[in-house]
């Protein structure tokens, strides 16, 4: 049994250091600080992070991340910052799904989220945890309203999304889903002049059922 137990020990050892070593540290740099979080699925190519950024940064995530709880190291650039805050808001948006294949609906209504205070220790903050509820959040909407911006995208009716669109009766009435699609973190800098600079981290999401 013992013998067992140990197997089970050095396995989970094992499995725990492999993903791990796929953590990868990157970092963003901008003139008055450098913003750093380790990640194992970065779509976005390196040479967006090979680049100073004047105030703000688009990047992709891939499948096996999702940005909760995540850690956000932040250095300092210059003597004179006085303060820095951070803030986090997200959006979602709706998807119509076909067995595995969805149509996503980047481009049409959101909901959109109110910004929540990330405390700021030791030089770096952490990210919310979100809820599959908030996840989920989505404006009313009608069936006819989501025919339509099917069949828009789709360029007409004769199409499996159309076919599909047609059994929901509402954004979250499945095979029409909501999910999250987008995470914006703002970090406002204050110098000791009070003068204010703010620097935005936003974070495309890959949608999916």
């Amino acid at each position: 049994m013992k013998k067992v137990l140990l197997l089970f020990f050095l396995v989970g050892q094992f499995l725990t250091a492999d993903c791990q070593s796929d953590l990868r540290t990157y970092k963003i740099e901008f003139d008055e600080l450098t913003i750093s979080f380790e990640s194992k699925d970065i779509w976005s190519p390196d040479s967006l992070f090979d680049k100073k950024h004047q105030d703000s940064i688009e990047i992709d995530i891939g499948l096996a991340e999702n940005f909760d709880n995540k850690k956000i190291k932040i250095v300092k650039k210059r003597s004179d910052i006085e303060e820095i805050k951070a803030v986090e808001y997200y959006k979602t948006s709706m998807s119509v799904g076909d067995d595995g294949a969805h149509l996503d609906m980047y481009d049409w209504k959101h909901y959109e989220s109110d910004t929540f205070n990330l405390g700021i220790e030791n030089d770096s903050f952490t990210t919310l945890k979100l809820s599959e509820s908030q996840r989920n959040r989505f404006p009313n909407v009608t069936k006819e309203q989501i025919l339509k911006v099917v069949e828009h995208e789709m360029r007409g009716q004769d199409n499996k999304f159309f076919k599909r669109a047609l059994e929901c009766s509402g954004a979250n009435d499945y095979p029409c889903y909501v999910s999250l699609s987008q995470i914006a973190l703002i970090i406002t800098v204050r110098f000791g002049d009070s003068k204010l600079v703010q620097k935005t981290l936003v974070i495309n999401v890959p949608m999916g059922d």
